[in-house]
């Protein structure tokens, strides 16, 4: 047997003692997908601040990953149920983002009804009590909440053919030659105005990549997953564009909570705008001043007053104290 499967099969069998009892399946409950590879204590208090009797957790870890603290992170949830979805690798900018998610939906979707599915990551939590947050959903008629980016100059994300869309962020002399050879290629594919054949005709649209969407929109999603994977599978970064792509192209456009306005459509507050470098056809990307968009305790009072459900990013230990004291402020009330 394959060790890494093996250490996945290990894995899985470790966390079934933490799956919960007790579903009241007369009240709606929702599914929290949650893509993580690190930064394990902050994580712990993700699972922490999602553990309600209404939700059911669902989690993947890369599997490039290393000493991941099963026991600790399952110690976490005593109230949830918290599935561990088997590993796989998640090369950021890849095909493999959009597959780790699909397979996140699939696996929560097959696990019985739920009103809401969350896109998380491992930096996300939520800043409102699971109360508030339920009491919001079931009055909220049925919108999806997923956010769009109005400006232009990405379809060369998904419209050129990406070699080498897999090797994540080039961090040795190997993988940046490749990121050379790509950028060439991209910018001989642009010159000879080359679209690749299966996104001709499609009206892309963009937009950040974590959502709560209803279960309807969950399953015309999976419905569409052979086609997501022709269209998408030599994209690079194609992860906010396809499932904002194929809900904008549909019905449920007209379900979409705010289509104006991309960060309180998905209900996701966010600290500072983000600054990128717009030209991906070269498959490159550029955050301005990381550490200013990180959460902490000097950002609570704006993120008590605000209507947003869901705070990015929480990083380190200013994350985690950021997250703690929101807690305490949320248990004084």
């Amino acid at each position: 047997m394959d060790k890494a499967v093996k250490k996945d099969k290990e894995i899985i069998a470790q966390f079934e003692t933490c799956i919960s009892k007790g579903k009241n399946m007369k009240e709606s409950r929702h599914a929290y997908m949650i893509m993580a590879h690190n930064d394990f204590d902050m994580l712990y208090e993700i699972l922490r601040e999602l553990d309600y009797r209404r939700n059911d957790i669902f989690l993947h870890i890369d599997r490039k990953s290393q000493n991941v603290p099963i026991e600790h992170l399952c110690s976490a949830v005593k109230e949830a149920n918290l599935v561990i979805i088997p590993r796989k690798n998640v090369n950021w900018g890849g095909y493999t983002q959009i597959a780790c998610e699909l397979h996140l939906m699939r696996n929560a979707l097959e696990s019985g009804h739920h009103a809401y599915y969350h896109m998380m990551t491992g930096a996300m939590a939520p800043i409102k009590s699971q109360e508030e947050i339920f009491e919001f959903f079931d009055n909220c008629g049925n919108k999806e909440f997923i956010g769009f980016d109005n400006s232009a100059n990405f379809e060369s994300r998904v419209c050129l053919y990406h070699i080498y869309n897999e090797i994540g962020k080039a961090t040795t002399k190997t993988d940046q030659i490749k990121v050379f050879i790509r950028n060439k290629f991209n910018g001989f594919q642009k010159k000879i105005g080359y679209i690749y054949k299966p996104t001709r005709n499609i009206s892309f649209k963009k937009g950040f990549v974590y959502w709560s969407l209803t279960e309807d929109a969950i399953k015309y999603i999976l419905i569409n997953e052979k086609n997501i994977k022709k269209i998408y599978k030599h994209s690079f970064c194609g992860d906010e564009l396809f499932i904002q792509t194929l809900l904008y192209n549909s019905e449920f456009r007209k379900k979409i909570y705010n289509l104006d306005d991309e960060y309180e459509s998905c209900l996701r507050f966010i600290k500072p705008a983000l600054s990128w470098n717009k030209d991906f056809s070269g498959g490159s990307i550029e955050l301005a001043k990381k550490s200013e968009n990180s959460i902490t305790v000097s950002d609570l009072p704006i993120l008590v007053k605000s209507e947003k459900l869901y705070g990015w990013k929480f990083v380190g230990e200013q994350g985690i104290e950021a997250i703690k004291k929101l807690r305490e402020l949320r248990e004084e009330n």
